[in-house]
């Protein structure tokens, strides 16, 4: 609506979390360049402050984690079980982006 204060999800920040999940589909294991990609996808995506980066900062630790030799195994010997808890944050994110909108 013109003149409106309301705006929807950016197409664009939903795009970078549509990647995060493409990311997580390819682990687990030491992978720097993806663990990389993924940090910075996260921090176009932060505020910095409230619920929005705090969901945002936990899914880093997600990411930290699955990217790594061994910590991911903490979980169990199947991968799944892990991917199912960093898909579960990347849905986290999505839905802040979603209904916090970047401003």
């Amino acid at each position: 609506m013109p003149g409106s204060d309301l705006s929807g999800p950016d197409p664009h920040e939903l795009a970078l979390v549509d990647r995060l999940a493409a990311l997580a589909e390819a682990g687990p294991g030491r992978n720097e360049a993806l663990l990389t990609e993924a940090r910075a996808l996260l921090d176009g995506l932060d505020t910095g402050v409230g619920y929005r980066s705090e969901k945002i900062r936990f899914a880093k630790d997600a990411f930290a984690i699955w990217f790594s030799d061994r910590k991911w195994r903490k979980w169990g010997e199947d991968p799944a079980v892990y991917r199912s808890i960093v898909m579960t944050h990347v849905a986290t994110v999505r839905f802040a982006v979603a209904q916090l909108v970047k401003t």
